[in-house]
C-alpha cells in the first residue's frame, strides 16, 4: 500500500542484497501482485516491477561488515578521509551484482586512476589554453558525441560500470596520443577533451579542475610546493641528497605525494 500510494504501481526499478531474491522478494511479487494487481487499457496488468536490481555482498578486508566487529564503514567517516570521487570510483570498480571487498588497495588503486585521467586533463587544459568547445563546428561536435555512445552501451547493460569505466580509460589514452601528436589538429584535441569530460559526467567523476584535485585549490600551498620542487630538482641534478631528502621531508610535511615521471615532477595532496 505504501509502495503504490508514494510510487505507483509498476515500481520502475526494485532494488535490495542479492540475499533477499529468494523467498523475500518472491513473496512480496506474489502478495503485492494479489493486492494491487490493476488494470491497464483493456488488460490485467501485473507487472510489480520494471527492473529488480539486486547488489552483492560488501566486505571489509575480506570480513562481513558487522558492528560486533566494529568495521561498519559510514559514508560520512569516508568523505572526511579521501576525496568523494575515490569512493564513487571503489564503487563503480565492481559491478553492482558482483561482491566487493572494501580495503586500503581498493582505495589506493582508485585514486591513482583518477590521477592518471585528472593527468591527462592538466595536460589537455595546458595544451589548449584558450581554446574550447566553441571552436567546434556541428559535425565535430556531432563525433564527440557519438565517442560517448561506448560509454551508453555500458551503462545500459545491467549498469556495467566496469565497462564504462574501461571505456572512459579508452577516451583517456585517445587524448594522450594526440597530446603526444605535434602534428595533431588541436579541434581534435578539444573534442577528445570534451568526451572524455562528458563521459566521465555520466559515472560522477573528473567534477573537479585537475588543479583542484592536485593541488586542493590553494593557491599559497601550490606556490610552496612549486618552489620546493624547483630546489628538489636543482639538488638532485647537483648530487646533493642531504638537500633533497631535506625537501623530501618538507613536502611530506605539508600532506604533499610527489610523482616523478618523464615530463617532471608533478604533485598532488594526500587523500
Amino acid at each position: 500500500a505504501m509502495i503504490e500510494k508514494t510510487l505507483g504501481l509498476p515500481i520502475d526499478i526494485h532494488g535490495g542484497g542479492i540475499d533477499l531474491v529468494f523467498p523475500h522478494h518472491e513473496n512480496e511479487i506474489a502478495q503485492g501482485v494479489c493486492a494491487h494487481g490493476h488494470a491497464h487499457g483493456d488488460q490485467a496488468h501485473d507487472e510489480y516491477a520494471r527492473y529488480w536490481m539486486h547488489n552483492g555482498f560488501l566486505t571489509v578486508d575480506a570480513e562481513k561488515m558487522s558492528k560486533s566487529i566494529g568495521n561498519v564503514l559510514l559514508l560520512h567517516d569516508l568523505v572526511q578521509a579521501m576525496p568523494g570521487e575515490v569512493v564513487r570510483w571503489a564503487l563503480l570498480s565492481a559491478h553492482y551484482r558482483q561482491p566487493l571487498d572494501w580495503n586500503q588497495g581498493l582505495l589506493d588503486q582508485s585514486r591513482k586512476n583518477l590521477d592518471r585521467l585528472y593527468g591527462v586533463l592538466r595536460d589537455a587544459d595546458a595544451a589548449l589554453g584558450d581554446f574550447d568547445e566553441a571552436t567546434l563546428d556541428e559535425a565535430e561536435r556531432e563525433l564527440a558525441e557519438n565517442a560517448l555512445d561506448p560509454v551508453l552501451d555500458a551503462l545500459e547493460d545491467d549498469l556495467n560500470t566496469p565497462g564504462a569505466i574501461a571505456q572512459l580509460f579508452g577516451l583517456g589514452a585517445a587524448l594522450r596520443e594526440l597530446l603526444n601528436d605535434a602534428d595533431a589538429d588541436i579541434n581534435d584535441v578539444v573534442m577528445a577533451r570534451w568526451s572524455l569530460k562528458e563521459a566521465a559526467g555520466l559515472l560522477g567523476v573528473l567534477s573537479l579542475t585537475p588543479d583542484a584535485w592536485f593541488e586542493g585549490g590553494d593557491p599559497a600551498l601550490k606556490a610552496e610546493v612549486e618552489a620546493l620542487l624547483d630546489q628538489r630538482a636543482s639538488a638532485r641534478a647537483a648530487k646533493d641528497w642531504p638537500e633533497a631528502d631535506r625537501i623530501r621531508d618538507r613536502l611530506n610535511a605539508l600532506n604533499v605525494v610527489v610523482m616523478d615521471g618523464p615530463d617532471g615532477a608533478t604533485w598532488r595532496v594526500k587523500g
